[in-house]
């Protein structure tokens, strides 16, 4: 997860409640503080200029003859988004490609209490209800 090219999240984290508590992922988060003129970090904009370059199988250049136009387009957010864009309505042109839409078979596959509310906690009105008589009872 890279936020405004300021804050980046990288591991096997899921950031949703179970991601963040119960399940054993691992990620590294990095914030630079040094901000430049366009209010990012240039370390943080570089990694995710770089990591695109790399999904896309677009060359890190060695050096300024070695720069192509799409790799400049990727150093800022609004021109990598142009680019992608772009690069989508006219077939991907071999570095990309529409994301899948996804299965058409639409069952949905019921799951147990278990896997659904790994910490076990009865959300039901009576069960609710019951918790907060006993701590207003307590009090």
């Amino acid at each position: 997860m890279l936020v405004d090219d300021v804050y980046a999240l990288v591991g096997t984290s899921h950031f949703r409640r179970r991601g963040m508590t119960f399940d054993g992922g691992v990620s590294v988060a990095s914030m630079d503080r040094q901000l430049d003129g366009w209010g990012v970090s240039a370390s943080i904009a570089s990694f995710r200029q770089m990591l695109v370059a790399r999904k896309l199988g677009v060359d890190v250049p060695s050096g300024p003859a070695a720069t192509t136009a799409l790799w400049t387009r990727l150093a800022r957010p609004e021109s990598m988004f142009a680019a992608l864009g772009e690069l989508l309505s006219e077939g991907g042109q071999g570095y990309c490609s529409p994301v899948w839409a996804g299965p058409t078979d639409s069952t949905v596959i019921p799951q147990t209490d278990d896997i659904s509310d790994p910490d076990g906690l009865d959300a039901s009105a009576n069960a609710l209800l019951g918790l907060y008589e006993a701590v207003i009872l307590e009090a």
